[in-house]
């Protein structure tokens, strides 16, 4: 479902793979008209199997209603008449390539601003548009890895897995969304560039993290490892071999998940007083999964229930096509394409008008 709140705006995407897509996307799901310039053989997610005929999943995901203008070359924009009208009278420009490209091209802030003295414009980038880092080249997984995101999927001895959600691609997609919609409410409309970093971001959103380790560096050894502030809140195993997350949270919350299975962790030693204490979750979340392991899911779901405490399965992608609650809240569509329908997960805008 298309909204109206951006009708009137047009949007010039000059994006690949993953943020400036997801960024115009989200604005063209709010009304917005969006204009896709690519140029050579275009956005490499064009390529990308699942493929349903001739359209890739991937890029149907992220460029469904958009309007596609092609030219051989990026040096070629200035002689394309369509390319020309869109950047005089776009709103917003969003684009991600590595800083210092587009300008070989003509098409960076400076230029383009010359062009069009109101244009919101913004770069998206792994590392900003200034500093040492500025021209590195990066996706997602070296952003999460600089960051400190990768700590818990890898031990000395192997990969245990990679990401599979490329958090920093979507977050920063999030911000040039929403800093761009912010510009167009100025009171008097100039030209401004707008610096997205996929790296500030993420260091943003675990600002605790580094507040905490900044300050006491005894849990800087804890800190990606488990959360610092509560326990339980992680992943366990049942005796069943099905996995739940259980999340624990505040000492009220603690009392409830020490009484929900006194009488295994009294065997085990522990007290109410071991759960509020950081320095011991190491040791306590053997004995705690050791608990966890000697009963079903179906008790250990039972019982949690019974306390009010949270918890979830841990599902596959697999799980999650037939899941209830994803059809109860309609999270699905169907995109229509030349080549037939392809199902994706729809924008989660839910507005009652």
């Amino acid at each position: 479902m298309k909204y109206d709140m951006l009708n009137g705006i047009k949007v010039v995407e000059l994006g690949r793979i993953l943020s400036a897509p997801y960024a115009s996307k989200l604005l063209s799901d709010l009304g917005a008209e969006v204009i896709k310039i690519e140029a050579g053989d275009g956005d490499p997610y064009r390529q990308l199997p699942p493929k349903i005929g001739n359209e890739s999943a991937w890029f149907a995901n992220f460029n469904e209603g958009k309007r596609f203008l092609k030219i051989p070359d990026l040096k070629d924009w200035a002689s394309n008449v369509d390319v020309m009208e869109a950047l005089k009278t776009a709103d917003i420009l969003i684009e991600n390539f590595k800083p210092g490209v587009l300008s070989k091209f003509g098409l960076d802030f400076v230029s383009i601003k010359k062009l069009n003295p109101k244009i919101i414009y913004v770069s998206i980038s792994a590392f900003g548009q200034e500093g040492s880092l500025a021209e590195k080249p990066g996706f997602d997984i070296v952003v999460q890895a600089r960051a400190g995101y990768l700590i818990d999927y890898y031990n000395e001895k192997e990969i245990i897995h990679n990401p599979h959600v490329y958090i920093s691609d979507y977050a920063s997609g999030l911000f040039a969304a929403f800093l761009a919609t912010a510009a167009l409410l100025r009171k008097e409309r100039k030209a401004v560039h707008i610096d997205i970093s996929m790296f500030d971001i993420l260091v943003n959103w675990s600002s605790i993290f580094y507040a905490i380790t900044y300050h006491d560096k005894t849990f800087g050894q804890l800190i990606f490892k488990m959360d610092p502030v509560a326990y339980p809140y992680g992943v366990f195993k049942t005796k069943d071999g099905k996995r739940l997350v259980i999340a624990v949270v505040g000492p009220n919350m603690v009392k409830r998940f020490f009484e929900a299975f006194k009488e295994e962790f009294v065997k085990e030693k522990l007290n109410v007083e071991d759960f509020l204490s950081p320095l011991k979750f190491k040791e306590l979340h053997k004995k705690v999964a050791k608990v966890i392991r000697r009963k079903s899911f179906d008790k250990i779901k039972e019982t949690l229930d019974r306390y009010r405490l949270p918890w979830e399965e841990v599902k596959s992608g697999t799980d999650l096509i037939n899941d209830h609650y994803l059809i109860e809240r309609k999270l699905f569509k169907d995109i229509i394409t030349q080549s037939g329908a392809i199902r994706v997960a729809r924008t989660p805008i839910n507005i009652k008008l």
